[in-house]
């Protein structure tokens, strides 16, 4: 029987064990070999591996340092974190490749044998495979029995969530009446007499307050950087369904149509479950659901043409300022015909008044949709201006709660889901779907079950001793940059300084005690149905704002999910660096440094450069606007940059193969629009190069026991390794055509050609595709 591919690539993802015993790993080599495990074919690629392998090591052994001037085994690394990254290492490279002509192929050439693509996945990348090991982690860990199982135990609220969203036997036999018994009293589909009773007001409070739906607007009670972190109500675009051009343009009319069978569906799917006797005048059903159809679609079409076409902010007014921001007194007169100081006040409750203010992002977005709720639509349907309301505010409600009710319910919506999407559709499952829904519930419980599981602290402790050692690199090379001016630099500097690097998770928001007390007013009835606690959920929601609007975020509060692999700069100078990312094969503690500074020292470098680059110049370390560069620091900026935009202005990616059709992708738009990433991941690696050259053990460290591949060349290979990618052509080539991501492989070779540490390593001669002529000076870094 063959064995789940999966589990077998997922091997290489695992941390190694801290131990030497080197005969252990030949013994899982062994296992894996074994004819019972796996296919003919499996067995037969396996074999051809560690065949690989050996000649490679013995190789190494007899030659010693090789042709990269690598470690032969006497003068190499040989602990177990070793081996498992030179077999990993190896995994993907493709020898038959030039370094200097195409690194990406040398250094990723093998990535569709190690990743193979399957119906499941249209792509599968490095940072990917992370992700899903992490979910796989979470799973586990949701579904383990519960240990503080006490009444307030946020442990037992976290995984009851769980394990009532993925009980497919009580969610069909519920189906969606209880759904339908709450919206039969204000639902015109249900009963057609509820629009003569219908106040707006009303019906929104409820919308927002009771169900958390995003009608008209969006709003969020967030930290405010230009308020010293201070929650601040934002109110933001909202209440549609898709994005605004699938309703204006003819291109999208199949999108159109998806999405009103989609309501049409689902109100029909709500009828059938009501309660018999209490749908009014069932023959006129089919009728009231075209129109109910019909409403929401014009008034989100009018929305969608009112986000898409309404003026942003203005630049020098940022409506998060305190100055900039209105009181819900000064909105219920100037956003009519909502009364929004009541609509807070009944929503968030504690201490909202009419003096409260608020930031409006959108401020000619608000003022068109009120206009056309409050007028518009009065004068073009003075009959049917209640109806077309009501189901709009409804609807609302009904997407926001879909995905919970049973599976015919979850398929119309997965049946619109498909037709947006511009390749294969992958069909969210329901595990998916619940650990999302879990993720939004709990997030910081959830944080802390992944902590507890899956993070020792010596891995925080020393990727904070690596920061520190970029930091410090980092703010000596700033002197260097002569066409920044002297106090210029020393602004970029002190912001640098400032920098608090929050590792891995907040130590206060993982005790059992924080978090039992945080969730203290979440009501979790392990008799509930699904759809009960997520409004139970949106009620301790609601509440939880209310209590943080007007203080200050806690310095140890933490930024998102511990679980995720992305880091992240706030405007207020913290880097995040979660948990999900400090393992294999972005960390280990067990790694000698030159792995580890390629792989996530490159990526808390790029962060570091983005806090002070052309974006991140614009704040200060309190994330105040207060732009640091005078006029002649941006003129020579944009010189300087317009070279990195040149490298890759005439580069093409592809061919991607659809059939017996090849296509290709202009790059051109694509680094118009990703500069400012291209620009901060060639002075980053720059910049781990040169640190890891001073770093306490770099003199000492010993090479992987590879002879081809020295430490620095096995630095510019780990880093470019976690861009490793397998993808279907045809979703490659439209995830190109869209212009807004960079193909992995052009990304690659694009910052590696600028990099002559990197020309050094490889020897590379000035007339290879890796060596671009007249190169580009170092913008940051230097």
């Amino acid at each position: 029987m063959a064995a789940d591919p999966e589990s077998i690539n997922m091997e290489m993802y695992a941390e190694p064990e801290n131990s030497s015993d080197t005969a252990r790993i030949w013994e899982r080599v062994r296992q894996q070999l074994n004819p019972a495990r796996h296919s003919i074919a499996e067995n037969i690629l396996a074999g051809i591996v560690v065949l690989l392998l050996v000649v490679v090591i013995a190789l190494a052994a007899t030659h010693g340092g090789g042709a990269g001037g690598g470690g032969g085994v006497d003068t190499a690394c040989q602990t177990e974190a070793c081996l498992y990254r030179s077999g990993y290492l190896v995994s993907f490279l493709n020898r038959s490749a030039s370094p200097c002509d195409n690194f990406y192929a040398f250094a990723c050439g093998a990535a569709e044998q190690v990743m193979p693509i399957n119906p499941a996945y249209r792509e599968r990348t490095v940072s990917g495979e992370l992700i899903r090991q992490n979910a796989d982690k979470l799973e586990a860990a949701l579904r383990s029995p519960i240990v503080r199982n006490s009444a307030d135990s946020y442990e037992r609220k976290l995984k009851t969530i769980f394990g009532t969203c993925i009980d497919d036997f009580r969610i069909e036999r519920v189906r969606g009446a209880l759904f339908a018994d709450l919206l039969r009293r204000q639902f015109y589909v249900m009963n057609g007499s509820v629009v003569g009773q219908f106040d707006l007001d009303r019906e929104l409070l409820s919308a927002v307050k009771t169900f958390g739906a995003s009608a008209f607007f969006e709003y969020r009670v967030e930290p405010n950087p230009l308020d010293g972190g201070r929650y601040t109500i934002s109110i933001y675009n909202g209440g549609i369904g898709m994005l605004p051009a699938m309703y204006l343009f003819d291109f999208y009319h199949r999108q159109r149509e998806s999405y009103k069978e989609y309501m049409r569906v689902t109100a029909k799917l709500l009828v059938a479950d009501a309660e018999p006797g209490t749908v009014d005048n069932p023959n006129g059903v089919t009728a009231r659901i075209e129109n109910f159809v019909l409403d929401v679609m014009e008034i989100e079409t009018a929305l969608a043409n009112f986000s898409r076409n309404a003026a942003g902010p203005d630049p020098d007014k940022p409506p998060l300022a305190p100055g900039n921001q209105i009181s819900l007194t000064e909105m219920d007169s100037s956003y009519q015909p909502i009364r929004w100081s009541a609509l807070f006040s009944g929503t968030l409750e504690s201490g909202v008044q009419g003096s409260t203010r608020v930031a409006v992002q959108t401020a000619d977005y608000l003022r068109r949709a009120m206009t056309y709720v409050g007028e518009t639509i009065r004068l073009l349907h003075p009959v049917d201006y209640n109806r077309r309301l009501s189901n709009y505010l409804n609807w609302q409600v009904i997407r926001n709660y879909s995905g919970d009710l049973s599976s015919a319910y979850v398929h119309a919506k997965r049946e619109f889901e498909s037709s947006l999407s511009s390749s294969s559709y992958i069909y969210q499952s329901r595990l998916d779907y619940c650990l999302d829904r879990t993720k939004n519930f709990m997030l910081l419980g959830l944080n802390s079950l992944f902590v507890a599981d899956h993070l020792v602290d010596s891995s925080k402790q020393a990727v904070d001793s690596l920061y520190k050692t970029l930091q410090s690199e980092f703010v000596s090379g700033i002197e260097r940059l002569d066409w920044i001016g002297s106090t210029e630099r020393a602004k970029m500097r002190m912001k640098i300084q400032a920098v608090v690097d929050k590792i891995g998770y907040s130590p206060t928001e993982i005790r059992d005690e924080f978090l039992d007390e945080y969730y203290k007013d979440l009501t979790v009835d392990p008799d509930y149905p699904m759809m009960d606690i997520s409004i139970s959920w949106q009620n301790f929601k609601r509440l939880k704002q209310g209590s943080l609007l007007g203080t200050v975020q806690q310095a140890t509060a933490w930024s998102g999910a511990t679980f995720d692999v992305a880091l992240s700069m706030t405007s207020t100078a913290q880097l995040t660096v979660p948990a999900g990312i400090l393992q294999w094969p972005f960390f280990s503690p067990q790694l000698p440094g030159y792995i580890n500074f390629a792989t996530i020292g490159q990526r808390m470098a790029a962060e570091l450069i983005k806090a002070v680059d052309a974006t991140g110049q614009l704040t200060d370390q309190q994330g105040n606007s207060n732009p640091m560069w005078s006029e002649r620091t941006r003129q020579s900026y944009v010189a300087k940059a317009q070279c990195v935009n040149f490298t890759y202005w005439d580069l093409t990616a592809g061919p991607y193969w659809v059939g017996n059709r090849s296509y290709y992708v202009d790059i051109n738009p694509i680094i118009s629009r990703t500069l400012r990433t291209a620009v901060a991941e060639t002075d980053a690696l720059r910049l781990v190069s040169k640190a890891y050259a001073g770093f306490e053990g770099g003199g000492s460290e010993l090479p992987l026991p590879l002879g081809h591949l020295n430490k620095m060349q096995s630095l510019f290979t780990a880093w470019a390794q976690t861009f490793c990618f397998t993808r279907d052509p045809l979703y490659s080539y439209i995830r190109g055509a869209l212009g807004r991501l960079m193909p992995e492989d052009i990304h690659v070779n694009g910052v590696l050609s600028l990099i002559p540490e990197f020309q050094s390593a490889f020897s590379c001669p000035a007339d290879s595709a890796m060596v671009k002529l007249g190169g580009c000076s170092p913008i940051f870094y230097t």
